[in-house]
């Protein structure tokens, strides 16, 4: 499996009642929020290839549901490896379980990785 891309991917979606209650101040922590994000992700792609020089990595990024875009094209896909976080309250409520809808809709296996935090 060392040969294997790796596809690193991003997504933010803000939901719609956040928009109608917050306006403008929604939509500019929205695009901060996005700007950060990006700069994570450019960090640590740049790590991941510095360490593993022979990964063909891509990256990108979404405004759409995160377990739509992890999805999308998976016909051809061995394995799909997703990572599991624990959300409580309202951060549950907003976020929902992007890993949940992935395994129930993905077309190919997918293996979860649960780090310490979530368990």
């Amino acid at each position: 499996m060392r040969h294997l891309p790796l596809r690193i991917v991003s997504c933010l979606a803000m939901p719609m009642f956040v928009d109608a209650m917050f306006g403008g101040a929604a939509a500019e922590a929205f695009t901060s929020a996005r700007t950060v994000t990006d700069s994570d992700i450019a960090r640590i792609t740049h790590a991941v290839a510095d360490a593993r020089p022979e990964l063909n990595v891509t990256i990108e990024s979404s405004d759409g549901s995160a377990a739509g875009v992890l999805t999308r094209g998976l016909r051809t896909a061995d394995l799909l490896v997703v990572g599991a976080a624990r959300h409580d309250g309202m951060s549950a409520m907003v976020r929902g379980s992007t890993t949940r809808s992935v395994v129930r809709d993905s077309p190919c296996p997918v293996a979860v990785i649960r780090g310490a935090a979530s368990r």
